[in-house]
Parts: structure tokens; C-alpha cells; sequence
């Protein structure tokens, strides 16, 4: 049994039990196990002697898996982003609708008697009763259309 393989049987359990507990994960516990165990062997010998090699190996341990989270997380948000963006995306029809749609909300405006059009550029509780009064015709005019 070589050296490497010692140190492994000997920090195994307890460091898998570490990942689990962060993780809530077996799969990606072993994975950050194993990545863990070669990055502790690799730094053997930066150890300081300020805490027990085995805390030092926990420690290793926990913030591998800290880090699996946070990739997971960023990961999980890019996807995210992503398929937003993707559904937003407007096909030529859908640009199509809403150009029609605005066309006829600026004819149906049009169409105020202008007491209730300038209300939008007024403050005041008359101007408020308005711009309510505008919005309710708006809808009558527009209910027909899809």
C-alpha cells in the first residue's frame, strides 16, 4: 500500500461525512472527496503546524465542497439567464401582434376627446379621475380586439 493510499483509508470516512453534511449529496460528495484528498496530498508539505493534520485535511475538504456549491449556484443562475432570455426572444410574428396592438392603443387614443388625452400630462385629482375615465374607455374601445 503506498503512501497516497494510507493517507486516503485513514481520512475517507470523516471526509465524506464533511461533504455530505455541505452538500446533502453522496454523488457530489465523492467527487469533492476524492478532489480534496489529491489537493491535500499535493500541498503535504505546506502544512504550518497550526492545527492537526486532520483538521487541516477537513478544512480542505470544506471549502472544496463550499466551492462546488457556489459553481453549482452560478451554474444553475447562467442556465437560468439563459432560458429567459431564450423565451423572450420575439419571433417575427410575435413583433408582428405587438406592433398591431400599439397601433390600435394609439388609434383608440386618438380617439379621446382631449380632456381625457392631455390628463397624462397633468397632476392634480382631476387630471388622476381623468386619466381613470381614459383608461376605462380605452378598454371598451379595445375589448373586441384580441
Amino acid at each position: 500500500m503506498t503512501e497516497f493510499e494510507q493517507f486516503y483509508l485513514n481520512h475517507e470516512r470523516t471526509a465524506f461525512a464533511v461533504a455530505v453534511r455541505i452538500l446533502r449529496n453522496g454523488f457530489d460528495a465523492d467527487d469533492v472527496v476524492q478532489e480534496s484528498m489529491i489537493s491535500a496530498w499535493e500541498q503535504w508539505d505546506t502544512w504550518r503546524g497550526e492545527a492537526s493534520r486532520r483538521n487541516w485535511v477537513m478544512q480542505i475538504v470544506t471549502n472544496e465542497a463550499l466551492l462546488k456549491l457556489r459553481r453549482d449556484r452560478s451554474l444553475k443562475w447562467s442556465l437560468r439567464s439563459r432560458t429567459r432570455v431564450l423565451e423572450k426572444a420575439e419571433t417575427s410574428e410575435d413583433a408582428l401582434i405587438r406592433r398591431e396592438r400599439q397601433n390600435a392603443v394609439a388609434l383608440a387614443f386618438a380617439t379621446l376627446p382631449p380632456k381625457y388625452r392631455e390628463a397624462w400630462e397633468r397632476t392634480g385629482a382631476t387630471a388622476r379621475v381623468h386619466r381613470w375615465r381614459a383608461v376605462r374607455m380605452l378598454r371598451e374601445i379595445l375589448t373586441p380586439y384580441p
